[in-house]
């Protein structure tokens, strides 16, 4: 018996479903929450740009104001609107029209937009041009502070200009901020509800398709100890877990069927060598207390026990040819009319020897690709079964016909006949008839499995039927090719 080699790790199939499914599961839900996070931080990155330019545009628009109010600029002109922008992380400065500081605002946390002076001639009417200090200004982390600078228009004339600076690190409004925390802190909930939800679901689908298949796996493992009466019970629902349950408990009732054939042919080869073997010692030990004298007839009788054995050593040879899973064939164009008309000559001898009469109605010459010897094979053994079980006085017969562009081969007895119930075992290996086990008939049940094995090689069919009054008639059907 071939042992496999066991591998080095083995995980139960209920956690490897476990784990695919959990696995699964938590990708999607990491993917999800993911993307979710991220949607989320880019909507409230264009809601700030956008209320970044809304800012921007009301402190424009409040200076415009201020300006056509006053006509000029002072120290004071708009601060009290632009407060508000500092607790929103902007850094406002206001310059006049030649781009000189008026004010502008600062942090707490230290100076965002640094005023380097430099001289530059400016016009100043009447007095013509002047050295003044001009101011320009450098960002200090470019990164973290988006720079806006808006022009400041009366009556179509520029008359100043207004320098924002945005924190891109802080929101214009703290309640977004909040709202974005929660957001974020809910999606982080929700991905560890979903994950603690998958590993319940995962623990639940691999708990349902697990249990029929554990099941199946002790059943498998009692047949494989020998218990074969271990019936095994679907309640899944599963089309494919029912249909492998019906397989094994077809397999534990044919294996049931096996083991009581197999133990039936050791029976039966025992008596069948038993007999004759006997017959041979009580002949011998005749022979030598001079009971029976040495001659032609008592070695007659000799011979014929002798036979039996040969034949009965010829049965189990067939053995062989049925554990072969591979039956090699060699095909070959057959005109099948002239090798079943040869065949029924010698059968037609045979059943004058046996008793019996013996017909055959051979149709026009077919042809059919085939392997010669194990078709003459599967018909001699059907052949020999049907004599072998006709009882003295009855008739065989061999017929061919065609219909439906088959040829169909039927060899025909006035036997016991073949029972309704018995004709699906009838092709099983050392099955045998109980009245054919109680004639002196021999033989352990070989010789139509072989027939089946051949016809199934050659991809043809065969049934039993029962023949009018009594009897039984095999028929075996071969395509014509058209």
């Amino acid at each position: 018996m071939r042992i496999f080699k066991r591998p080095l790790f083995e995980l139960p199939l209920q956690v490897r479903m476990f784990i695919v499914f959990f696995a699964v599961i938590a990708v999607f839900a990491l993917y999800t929450s993911y993307q979710f996070t991220k949607e989320i931080n880019e909507q409230f990155q264009r809601y700030e740009s956008v209320s970044r330019e809304r800012s921007t545009a009301d402190i424009v628009g409040y200076l415009e104001a201020v300006y056509q109010q006053d006509k000029s600029w002072n120290i004071r002109s708009g601060q009290a609107s632009v407060r508000q922008s500092m607790l929103n992380g902007q850094v406002v400065t206001l310059l006049n029209d030649q781009r000189e500081i008026i004010w502008r605002t600062t942090k707490q946390t230290g100076q965002i937009i640094s005023p380097t002076t430099t001289q530059r001639r400016i016009p100043r009417g009447r007095r013509g041009a002047v050295e003044a200090p001009v101011f320009s200004f450098e960002v200090l982390d470019s990164e973290q502070y988006e720079i806006m600078e808006k022009p400041i228009r009366y009556n179509g004339w520029t008359v100043g200009y207004v320098v924002i600076a945005s924190d891109l690190n802080s929101s214009l409004h703290p309640e977004g901020v909040d709202m974005q925390q929660y957001l974020l802190v809910s999606a982080m909930g929700t991905v560890f509800l979903g994950l603690v939800l998958a590993g319940i679901t995962a623990m639940i689908l691999s708990h349902l398709l697990s249990d029929p298949l554990r099941n199946l796996t002790h059943a498998a493992v009692e047949m494989q100890s020998g218990n074969l009466n271990h019936k095994i019970e679907d309640r899944s629902g599963t089309r494919e877990i029912a249909q492998l349950t019906r397989a094994l408990n077809f397999l534990a009732i044919s294996l049931q069927e096996q083991r009581a054939l197999r133990k039936r042919l050791t029976s039966d080869i025992s008596h069948e060598i038993r007999t004759p073997l006997n017959a041979l010692l009580a002949l011998s030990e005749a022979y030598m207390d001079g009971v029976v004298e040495v001659g032609p007839e008592s070695l007659l009788t000799f011979r014929a026990e002798i036979l039996r054995l040969t034949s009965l050593v010829g049965e189990l040879g067939k053995i062989s040819d049925l554990e072969d899973d591979n039956l090699t064939l060699k095909k070959e164009r057959i005109v099948v009319d002239d090798l079943l008309q040869d065949l029924a000559i010698v059968y037609e001898q045979l059943g004058l020897k046996s008793g019996l009469s013996f017909w055959s109605k051979i149709g026009s010459e077919q042809m059919i690709h085939a392997d010669i010897d194990r078709f003459k094979q599967a018909v001699i053994n059907l052949l020999s079964n049907a004599m072998k079980y006709t009882p003295s006085g009855g008739s065989v017969g061999l017929q061919t016909r065609v219909r439906d562009h088959q040829l169909i081969i039927e060899v025909v007895d006035t036997g016991y006949g073949v029972p309704d119930a018995e004709k699906e075992l009838i092709f099983e290996r050392f099955y045998r008839l109980e009245q054919s086990r109680n004639r002196g008939t021999g033989g352990v049940g070989l010789g139509l499995t072989l027939v089946k094995r051949i016809v199934d090689a050659h991809g043809w069919k065969i049934i039993v039927k029962n023949n009018t009054p009594q009897g039984s008639i095999f028929a075996l059907f071969i395509p014509l090719k058209a």
